[in-house]
């Protein structure tokens, strides 16, 4: 057997696969496909993959999705499909163009997919439940949802974005540590990602609520978060934080406490010259 036909098999059976021609109709299904979506391949074939449409997604996203894969290039996304119950079902997919060998020429197209249908239902269900939490969100200067073992971004409010100049899109794909400031150069046994595990630790045992932390902006700039953490309600593997940019006023008080230190140095210099200048008035 070669590695070639070892591969395919084990895609076969961990994937979802299917085939289309030029014009979108399906040529192959594979087992998994027709399990999930409920048809048997004799329906499957021929048909286009509207059978499974749910009607979730604009007109839009699918006309991207074409434009993308008849230019030969590959497109990545979440799909929300209707089996033939009725029923959703999310998958992850991966759909590219097939060439004709030693040419640029597309003759198919194939896609890749993955059921990540409990997980994006999990996403949405807390996407929903932050509905609750809009009024205390839209008093701070940001807010994010973590998952408690990576540090995986859930979910960003606006401002979190605006405050730590990543896009939405680009956070969901980072991680809490990779937005973190402090410098461990000093330090080879610690990084950066094992103190926010620490902190993401401390946060599940109701030992972290609220803490500093320095952040790096996309532009390598630092700021500093006041955080306020609490573990979600309705996913214990989910941590809210509710964050205010404490920058300026640490920096005012800092600048605070050096001109109060200045004043008390002032103040001794002279009590010290008064002293002095007593004590020669004294001897005279």
């Amino acid at each position: 057997m070669s590695k070639h036909k070892e591969l395919f098999d084990a895609l076969n059976n961990a994937a979802i696969l299917t085939e289309t021609d030029l014009s979108g109709k399906i040529i192959s299904a594979n087992a998994r496909f027709c399990e999930i979506s409920g048809y048997t391949e004799q329906e499957l074939l021929g048909a286009t993959h509207h059978i499974v449409n749910s009607n979730y997604h604009p007109k839009e996203f699918f006309t991207q999705m074409w434009q993308t894969i008849s230019s030969g290039n590959v497109w990545i996304g979440d799909i929300c499909n209707k089996n033939k119950d009725g029923q959703d079902f999310w998958m992850h997919a991966m759909i590219f163009p097939i060439f004709r060998q030693n040419t640029r020429e597309i003759y198919k197209y194939a896609a890749v997919r993955f059921d990540i249908h409990d997980k994006k239902c999990e996403e949405i269900a807390l996407r929903n439940h932050l509905q609750h939490y809009r009024a205390a969100i839209e008093t701070t200067d940001g807010f994010c949802c973590i998952d408690n073992t990576e540090g995986r971004f859930l979910e960003v409010s606006d401002s979190f974005c605006r405050l730590s100049g990543y896009s939405r899109d680009e956070l969901l794909t980072m991680t809490f540590c990779e937005t973190d400031g402090h410098s461990y150069a000093n330090d080879d046994d610690v990084d950066s990602a094992l103190c926010c595990h620490n902190i993401l630790e401390k946060i599940m045992l109701h030992d972290c609520k609220m803490f500093e932390s320095q952040r790096r902006r996309k532009d390598g700039s630092l700021w500093l978060a006041e955080m306020t953490a609490t573990v979600s309600p309705i996913d214990d593997n989910a941590i809210f934080l509710f964050i205010h940019d404490v920058t300026e006023r640490r920096a005012a008080e800092k600048e605070h406490d050096a001109l109060k230190r200045q004043v008390y140095e002032m103040q001794k210099v002279d009590s010290i010259g008064r002293l002095t200048s007593g004590i020669a008035h004294d001897f005279n």
